[in-house]
């Protein structure tokens, strides 16, 4: 519960410090072409909510699988995207997974209105099995896998909304799934 405020407080931060450096950038006095965006710098995702199916390598059957992600992205002048993130989520046979890792990526411009990103890195990928009637948990198994996602967001305000496909590729329970994304701070188009 103590988290929910520190989080918050970040996310503020985050986008005052963005909105900021968005009214000071440098490229006010160059023209601007369709070869790039006229802001650049640093943006939080929050994805509240991603529904995907997983993979349970151990038993050879698929779960549905839930989970939540937040990022922060630096985006350079060219539109290159690096994000850091965490993920924590559950599959419906009781697994618990927490993800962390980074993915690099593009943003690309579709007109002056939204923009779309394909990305993929590393994470490390953890599960535990949690007990029902002692409120305990077994760590199964740790790895590594590869985050992928792409994605399509509105672009017309320092808030986005966008709806993409997301997952992870790994050898004990892999899933791909739709994903919900919110996004705060830059970039504008």
């Amino acid at each position: 519960m103590k988290r929910l405020p520190i989080i918050a407080i970040f996310l503020l931060f985050s986008f005052f410090s963005c909105a900021h450096y968005s009214s000071t950038t440098l490229l006010e006095t160059k023209p601007i072409d369709s070869t790039y965006f006229k802001n650049h710098g640093i943006f939080v995702t929050l994805s509240p909510f991603m529904a995907s199916v997983s993979m349970d390598t151990d038993n050879k059957e698929y779960f549905a699988h839930f989970s939540g992600r937040l990022g922060i992205n630096l985006l350079t002048k060219k539109h290159y995207k690096i994000q850091v993130f965490g993920a924590h989520g559950f599959a419906c046979n009781g697994i618990e997974t927490n993800e962390f890792g980074f993915i690099v990526g593009k943003m690309y411009k579709i007109k002056n209105t939204m923009f779309w990103e394909m990305n993929a890195g590393l994470s490390y990928f953890g599960r535990k099995y949690f007990f029902s009637f002692a409120n305990g948990y077994v760590r199964i198994d740790d790895t590594f896998g590869i985050p992928f996602e792409a994605t399509i967001y509105s672009a017309r305000s320092p808030f986005g909304v966008g709806i993409g496909i997301a997952g992870n590729l790994n050898v004990n329970q892999p899933y791909i799934g739709l994903i919900l994304r919110m996004r705060f701070g830059n970039p504008l188009l």
